[in-house]
């Protein structure tokens, strides 16, 4: 099972920022993103609670964790291209060479 420290370097290195920048207050699309779909794969991929989640992600609310993983079903049900980038990600995360 990976952690969300895992999840959160995974994120980064695909999306090209830094750790720094994803648990940032800074809400532009090039962060916003990349961050959303990590808080999804921690609440998708571990067994943490919502308030832990956002404790990790810079201090959010559970709400912020539980409006990210909407946005993010949402993003990947009529985008395919962010539907790609997330399940390659849950891949990388799942399979035990990571």
């Amino acid at each position: 099972v990976p952690s969300i420290a895992g999840i959160k370097a995974a994120a980064c290195e695909q999306f090209g920022i830094s750790g720094e920048e994803l648990v940032s207050p800074t809400r532009t699309a090039r962060l916003a993103w990349p961050r959303q779909v990590a808080m999804y794969l921690a609440r998708e991929l571990t067994q943490e609670s919502l308030p832990t989640i956002g404790r990790e992600f810079g201090g959010r609310d559970h709400t912020t964790v539980l409006h990210a993983w909407r946005r993010t079903e949402e993003r990947m049900s009529t985008n395919a291209s962010s539907r790609t980038a997330v399940e390659e990600l849950r891949t990388r995360l799942t399979t035990p060479s990571y």
